[in-house]
């Protein structure tokens, strides 16, 4: 009796805390009113927001509204083009099933799952979420929903294909008659609707509506939840949070970096004091994505065949032949997006990792911004994907004009892939807890309000 009475106390829930996902401060947070939002008291990180609209119509109306624009988009033609009389469409699958007819499939999965796949997995949660939303008691399937919303929301890039396909037009111009079609209104539009849906849905507060269950797993053992009601909050060797839904943990003995607790009560996810094998894993990544890079230079990405003559082109190759048209903006595009974000990404995530081996304390708010502006940047180096994926469909007229993929393409769509991943598994964290900024101590902070 007395045993099951010290594990039944051994966790317990620290309410009106949150722990920062970027540098770990666990902080208390003040009561927030629609249309303000928590940033993190040391490194500036936005922790959640109220949205200004309460009505829960506000954003189930733009969610109908991108399925409605996502239907149209898949059904009629984005552009047309004109060669000699002779014409070609260009539908949202095309350029998908061109990779595939050129011995690049894994590329054209790659540009399906993103651009007509996701999308409308995305659409369908959102509108599953704000649904169910409306019930006095939310279903028990609730949190996952949140979850894979949270997961696959990022792998959604109608925005970034729509840069691609302003690339591919002014590729396009030169060479034949380009006719925009009303589905890339509608993409366009659907990249509002559904950024729009996003800012309207009050996410902190349906977490907070998710019920959190009276048992829970906790090393291993099945245990009564209990919460932490003391003004001071614990030592941080004793706090750990749910990366999923945010709830913040105490125990009464010390949590080791890589520990996995147990089983959240909320949303059923494992919990960690950090993420598992961090470093190790996203030095792996970076390294695998810096083999890919260097044969998605050397290699040529495509090639254009022009009345019997055929020209090679590469990644570079591509920003001088818009800087040598007069596009200049458009040149700096392509070049921060596919030469200078890669890099970047590696470069920077790999200082990252040589920082927290070193325990650096130089630079860490500045560090943990560079993470999240990698983090954010990350998947529009995609730009000269979409674009090849674009110009392949299109130019398809035999010996008269033809656009090929190369080998290039494929190595620098791994890039991009490998290094996507290689910024989620690092823990940026760990760059704080290494430079001894997260040693333990009572914390007395309170997150900013604006």
């Amino acid at each position: 009796m007395l045993e099951s009475k010290k594990i039944n106390e051994a966790i317990r829930i620290v309410d009106q805390v949150v722990e920062c996902p970027s540098c770990g401060l666990v902080q208390k947070y003040p009561e927030v009113k629609h249309g303000e939002l928590v940033a993190c008291h040391r490194c500036g990180l936005e922790l959640f927001r109220h949205p200004i609209s309460r009505q829960w119509a506000v954003p189930f109306a733009f969610a109908i509204s991108s399925a409605i624009l996502y239907v149209m988009m898949v059904s009629f033609p984005l552009l047309s083009v004109n060669i000699y009389g002779r014409t070609n469409s260009l539908g949202i699958l095309k350029g998908s099933i061109e990779f595939m007819h050129q011995s690049l499939g894994s590329v054209g999965a790659l540009v399906g799952l993103v651009v007509v796949v996701f999308p409308i997995i995305i659409i369908g949660l959102i509108l599953s979420i704000l649904y169910y939303s409306r019930f006095l008691t939310l279903p028990a399937f609730f949190p996952k929903l949140l979850h894979l919303y949270r997961l696959l929301r990022p792998w959604s890039m109608i925005e970034v294909y729509i840069l691609g396909v302003f690339v591919a037009y002014t590729k396009l111009v030169g060479m034949a008659y380009v006719e925009i079609d009303y589905s890339l209104y509608a993409m366009v539009l659907l990249m509002i609707t559904m950024s729009i849906t996003d800012a309207s849905t009050d996410f902190a507060m349906l977490w907070e509506r998710c019920a959190i269950h009276k048992i829970m797993v906790y090393r291993e053992k099945q245990v009564e939840v209990s919460h932490y009601h003391a003004d001071i909050l614990p030592e941080n060797d004793y706090l750990a949070s749910c990366e999923c839904c945010g709830l913040v943990f105490t125990t009464d003995t010390r949590i080791q970096e890589e520990e996995q607790l147990g089983i959240c009560p909320r949303c059923g996810k494992n919990i960690h004091k950090r993420k598992p094998n961090s470093l190790n894993r996203s030095l792996a990544l970076l390294i695998t994505a810096f083999v890919f890079y260097i044969p998605a230079n050397l290699y040529p990405i495509m090639s254009t065949t022009m009345m019997g003559r055929v020209s090679s082109h590469q990644i570079f190759g591509g920003v001088v032949e818009l800087w040598q048209s007069q596009m200049i903006p458009l040149a700096l595009l392509v070049f921060v997006a596919s030469i200078a974000v890669p890099v970047l990404k590696i470069s920077g995530i790999g200082l990252m990792i040589a920082a927290c081996l070193i325990r650096s304390k130089k630079w860490l708010v500045m560090r943990s911004k560079l993470f999240r502006v990698i983090t954010f940047i990350g998947r529009w180096s995609m730009i000269d994907v979409f674009m090849i994926s674009i110009l392949i469909a299109l130019i398809h007229f035999d010996a008269l004009a033809t656009v090929h993929a190369h080998i290039g393409i494929l190595m620098f769509a791994a890039v991009v892939v490998v290094t996507i991943f290689a910024a989620d598994t690092f823990d940026p964290r760990l760059m704080w807890d290494y430079a001894k900024m997260n040693e333990s101590r009572s914390s007395h902070t309170t997150a900013d309000k604006n």
